[in-house]
């Protein structure tokens, strides 16, 4: 089997028949749809059993306790079985045709991922172009190095991807993806897929929609990303805005779980008191 596409989701019965009908218009169905239900209290169930009885595509449902969408990742990776790993949320859809025309393009490649587009519902892309002078880069370096900013769509190889397991903290359900993709990309690079794989629409009750809200009740999860960051960004600055971050973060946390043991052990220790700052600073001005 080629793709494992799988579809985290929690009271989106709305947005997944969307979903459901652009992989049935798929040409290629050399695919399985594992959806991840993290714990939904409407109909998903009923609404996911009505797509499997009419057995236009393989569909395989999970539920699990409601944990956060890197639980279900997690869950997600024990059953696929895929050659690649696709993550397509609840609140998106398929480009037509691409499965096919992704198959035409990974022929003969034995490659770790790819890196594509992603548009959201007017047709816009939600990033720059790639680079023309690379092929393939880690997500990380794609932003970072070559100013390539915007949301993509990653496919993983099946085996890279159950390399990496999202960390889970007890009593919070969130931890940014960029975690997993940072961990990846000090290892593997992706081939850059110059085409949209996915369409978007964003919800008001969505991930991206309420990010302060994410940082307020998840620290830990923000602690470790800042904490990776560190050793990854470029600029000096970067580096001392990421440090201050992270003592401000392991402070919010209260666990003392996370302690840094990078390559920045001085730097990290001085900006200690910029931490302070930044707590003063998401207390007073962002209301944590």
């Amino acid at each position: 089997m080629l793709l494992t596409i799988f579809t985290p989701t929690y009271n989106r019965q709305n947005q997944l028949l969307r979903l459901y009908e652009s992989l049935k218009k798929q040409d290629n169905r050399d695919f399985e749809w594992l959806i991840i239900d993290d714990g939904s209290k409407d109909d998903t169930a009923l609404l996911v059993e009505s797509f499997i009885e009419e057995q236009k595509i393989s569909i395989r449902y999970v539920k699990q306790k409601n944990s956060g969408k890197h639980v279900a990742y997690n869950t997600a990776l024990k059953y696929s079985k895929g050659k690649f790993f696709f993550c397509i949320d609840s609140d998106d859809w398929m480009e037509d045709d691409f499965i096919s025309s992704f198959v035409d393009k990974i022929e003969d490649l034995d490659a770790n991922g790819f890196i594509a587009y992603k548009k959201n519902s007017y047709g816009k892309l939600l990033s720059e172009k790639f680079p023309s002078e690379i092929e393939e880069s880690s997500l990380f370096d794609l932003q970072e190095t070559y100013g390539c900013i915007g949301e993509f769509s990653i496919i993983i190889k099946n085996d890279i991807a159950k390399e990496y397991r999202f960390p889970v903290f007890e009593g919070e359900k969130f931890v940014t993806e960029s975690v997993i993709y940072d961990q990846i990309g000090k290892k593997y690079k992706f081939r850059l897929l110059n085409q949209v794989a996915t369409v978007c629409e964003y919800q008001e009750d969505g991930l991206t929609a309420n990010c302060n809200l994410l940082m307020k009740y998840n620290p830990t999860g923000f602690c470790l990303y800042f904490m990776q960051r560190v050793d990854l960004v470029h600029g000096f600055v970067q580096k001392i805005c990421m440090a201050g971050k992270y003592h401000c973060f392991r402070s919010l946390s209260k666990k003392d779980k996370l302690k840094y043991m990078g390559k920045n052990k001085i730097l990290v220790f001085l900006t200690k008191p910029l931490g302070s700052v930044f707590l003063l600073y998401y207390k007073l001005i962002r209301g944590f």
